[in-house]
């Protein structure tokens, strides 16, 4: 199913926050936060490097300076900060909070229980306690759920696939966002019967991720996996170089880790992320009740193949994979 169809059939009787139908009954301007783990752009968006969000909410007729004011809050990948600035957002009166990932999100609801929250990449919200359930979240918070921690087993089938002599995986984690180790222990019988022993490496800064490779040799690790998370994402280039450096095969979390030298990328597609919720921002601007619509989840995992690096680790990729791929970057 489409995601607008989705959108469309995922609640069509809501009623409406006292705070949205002001807005909406009279000047039109929105108010919008945005809560991120992320160190702020250095650039705004260009037609090279877009903003999912801005261009889907202008499409809908959202433009910055006319309609629409946006007021950013980034956390520079500092965990520990995002309450504070969640509490800064929640002072402004936004018309909805906008928030990228579990701990943002998190921290949103922790500052209000009555401005609107859209969620991007929350993972597990009803175990995390965003929502009741996933079909009727029932506060002020939904959006679109984050499956990366789910998708772990799924990205070493495919390591596997690639690699089938691959036996000793390094996961990357970020022990400063537990997400995807929380989601690990349900995993492990799976991926043993693969004939896979995964060991877990935490690594918080790029001195870390240095250590952990140097070791690696020691401990006869083959190949590695680093999950869709802020920290490692922005690491990205790195793990990749040296993964080469070492000639370990590597999978990512998703395109951008391929693009950066990794040799695949398995994983939702942020960007389509954004663009689901964009609709329930357009949705709740005009008077949806957060908790009357169903947290949605991506339909499909995105793999991309990086046939350079493939060749560099004397890897021949199996045909069956080229034609899954949505994307090849020779």
């Amino acid at each position: 199913m489409k995601p607008q169809r989705r959108l469309v059939l995922a609640g069509l009787a809501c009623a409406a926050f006292p705070r949205a139908l002001h807005a909406r009954a009279g000047t039109e301007k929105y108010l919008l936060g945005r809560l991120s783990p992320f160190s702020p752009p250095r650039a705004p968006p260009t037609a090279a490097d877009p903003d999912p969000l801005v261009d889907g909410l202008r499409a809908l007729g959202y433009v910055e300076g006319r309609n629409l004011t946006w007021a950013h809050r980034h956390a520079s990948l500092r965990y520990e900060r995002l309450p504070a600035l969640a509490a800064e957002l929640v002072a402004l009166k936004p018309d909805i909070i906008v928030t990228i990932g579990t701990a943002a999100t998190l921290a949103a609801k922790g500052a209000t229980a009555t401005i609107p929250i859209a969620a991007i990449a929350a993972a597990d919200p009803v175990g995390s306690g965003l929502a009741r359930t996933l079909s009727r979240p029932g506060g002020n918070v939904t959006g679109v759920a984050n499956v990366d921690a789910e998708a772990t087993l799924k990205r070493i089938e495919m390591l596997k696939a690639l690699v089938p002599a691959a036996r000793h995986v390094a996961f990357f984690f970020n022990p400063e966002n537990p997400v995807h180790m929380a989601a690990l222990p349900g995993m492990r019988p799976e991926i043993e019967r693969l004939g896979v022993r995964l060991t877990p490496i935490p690594v918080a800064s790029a001195e870390e991720i240095s250590t952990a490779f140097a070791g690696m040799r020691k401990e006869r690790i083959d190949s590695i996996c680093i999950p869709q998370e802020a920290f490692l994402t922005t690491r990205r280039r790195q793990f990749a170089e040296l993964a080469l450096a070492n000639l370990l095969p590597s999978i990512g979390g998703f395109r951008a880790f391929t693009s950066a030298g990794c040799l695949a990328g398995f994983g939702q597609n942020p960007d389509e992320s954004f663009r689901m919720c964009v609709h329930y921002i357009d949705r709740i601007l005009n008077g949806a009740r957060p908790g009357d619509l169903p947290f949605l989840r991506a339909d499909k995992l995105d793999l991309s193949i990086n046939l350079k690096t493939a060749a560099a680790l004397s890897i021949t990729v199996p045909q069956s994979i080229l034609f899954r791929a949505d994307e090849i970057l020779r």
